[in-house]
């Protein structure tokens, strides 16, 4: 007796890559790195006049403290 297809392992991680890539195809990128945004935060650049979102690891990259504006 052979196994149906939708049974096999091989299939079933097959199945489960495609609909993930597609979802991830689906997200939009970041302005920043151009990478998909699959981080839990984002920030919407719109209230700063321009199109688009940046990902958690570009806002972070370019967090600063206010301390360091008075050193310069």
């Amino acid at each position: 007796m052979k196994i149906p297809n939708c049974y096999d392992p091989v299939e079933q991680e097959r199945r489960r890559d495609l609909a993930y890539n597609a979802k991830i195809m689906r997200l939009p990128c970041c302005q920043g790195c151009g990478q998909r945004i699959t981080s839990e935060q984002y920030l919407d650049l719109e209230p700063f006049g321009l199109k688009g979102y940046a990902c958690e690891k570009c806002v972070s990259r370019h967090t600063f403290y206010t301390d360091d504006l008075e050193e310069n």
